[in-house]
């Protein structure tokens, strides 16, 4: 087992300023620490103390404690069994796939792997999350005895390919099965479409962490298995804010605003606080119902409750006030968001249209030209529906040659001009322009 700093005060100190959120000092001074507080330093300790800073840093600051692995070499100390998987962990979670394979060269050369299981396990984790899956592939068989971890990290990129032979192939070679690899196997058939199949493992688990569950209820969701979805979820001995979100959303996405507000209102019942995660449904759901009354309390429920106002927020928020006709509500969440892309400023421009508001839409038109924003397909019917209402023909004709005409396919573009040009040249038979 590696030497521990512990017994020295001074070394205590350079251990938890290395792993402060201050930039690691240079080596010369962390040399020059290390001798001023035990003499002639042996390699051991010195090792000890960076060991130390590495593990604390290696998730919270990945860069910072691969910058104290480079001082090793200058202090001069080499990596150990217990620095390698820390340092392996930092180079995955950053992608430096050259880096970390510079380290497995060291690991080889130090006779570390694949004799050290933490250490092989690590090689085999960082070119799974780098994507070199040959070498992942490569390291796993190096191992002389495998465990569920050297196997877990490659399946779980699998997982995330729904590369389903591949992943079946590990699965059924495994040693030893973890809860990990139970519900990694799920996440390979939903990512599939293969609901079937993630049922069945599912159903043949012997133990269900929380994990298990939402693993499906997310993929029944995604899929528009509400009633599927809603099954597990009822069937849960313990409901987490994530599955309570996944519902809440799914619900929301696949049409069924009541029984995602219904769900909400169960979610205050139990004492669960909602995040912004489970109030970009709830909003969502107001938005479909179109309840100028029901918005505002939605609107009052974002403040009182502190939600956070990140961009998924408040563009929902744009969106149902637009939706709903709370004009001003919608252009305070709109200023609120620094760069807004597409989605916010279609909403808006839809919304202002269809309440009566065509020349403000019209004026958040213009300002996303200027600020470079591309409008999609939805823009331009919000566009061209704020043209017709206000009687400008003309610049809705021009903006459709100059922008609109290219953004949709050839029989839906000239159907939609065709209508628009029809629309219009009714109201001007009628009078109404």
């Amino acid at each position: 087992m590696a030497a521990q700093p512990n017994a020295n005060p001074l070394l205590e100190h350079l251990s938890r300023v290395l792993a402060s959120d201050r930039p690691p000092p240079p080596a010369a001074a962390v040399q020059g620490h290390l001798i001023r507080a035990h003499g002639d330093t042996p390699p051991p300790v010195i090792r000890a103390v960076l060991n130390r800073a590495i593990r604390r840093l290696s998730k919270p600051r990945p860069l910072a404690a691969l910058r104290l692995l480079l001082l090793m070499p200058r202090l001069p100390v080499s990596p150990d069994h217990y620095t390698l998987p820390f340092s392996l962990n930092a180079a995955a979670s950053l992608g430096l796939l050259r880096l970390g394979a510079s380290l497995h060269a060291v690991a080889l050369r130090l006779a570390l792997a694949p004799s050290r299981l933490p250490v092989a396990n690590a090689i085999v984790d960082l070119y799974a999350k780098c994507n070199d899956l040959p070498a992942a592939h490569a390291a796993l068989a190096s191992i002389p005895a495998p465990d569920a971890v050297s196997f877990n990290s490659l399946l779980c990129t699998h997982a995330r390919f729904a590369s389903v032979p591949a992943a079946e192939s590990l699965f059924t070679s495994m040693p030893s099965r973890a809860q990990v690899s139970w519900n990694a196997m799920v996440v390979v058939y939903v990512n599939a479409g293969d609901f079937a199949s993630a049922r069945r493992v599912f159903d043949e688990m012997p133990t269900r962490d929380l994990a298990s569950w939402s693993v499906l209820i997310v993929g029944y969701c995604k899929h528009g298995s509400m009633l599927n979805a809603r099954e597990l979820f009822d069937k849960m001995p313990k409901k987490d804010l994530v599955t309570w979100t996944a519902m809440i959303n799914g619900y929301a996405q696949n049409g069924r605003p009541e029984d995602s507000l219904a769900l909400f209102r169960k979610l205050e019942a139990a004492g669960i606080e909602p995040d912004a995660a489970t109030m970009v449904g709830v909003i969502s759901a107001a938005s479909q119902i179109g309840s100028t009354e029901l918005a505002g309390q939605i609107g009052t429920i974002v403040d009182n409750r502190r939600i956070e106002r990140n961009e998924k927020v408040l563009t929902a928020l744009v969106d149902m006030h637009a939706k709903c006709g709370n004009v001003e509500q919608a252009l305070n969440a709109f200023k609120e968001i620094e760069q807004p892309d597409a989605y916010p400023y279609t909403a808006l421009i839809s919304g202002l249209a269809t309440h009566g508001h065509a020349k403000l839409a019209l004026q958040v038109f213009e300002r996303m030209q200027a600020q470079a924003v591309r409008p999609d397909p939805i823009t331009f019917v919000g566009v061209l529906t704020a043209c017709s209402h206000a009687g400008l023909v003309d610049l809705g004709l021009e903006y459709w040659g100059s922008n609109g005409a290219g953004l949709w396919d050839e029989p839906s573009g000239r159907s939609l001009c065709l209508c628009c040009r029809h629309a219009w040249s009714c109201r001007e038979a009628s009078g109404g322009f």
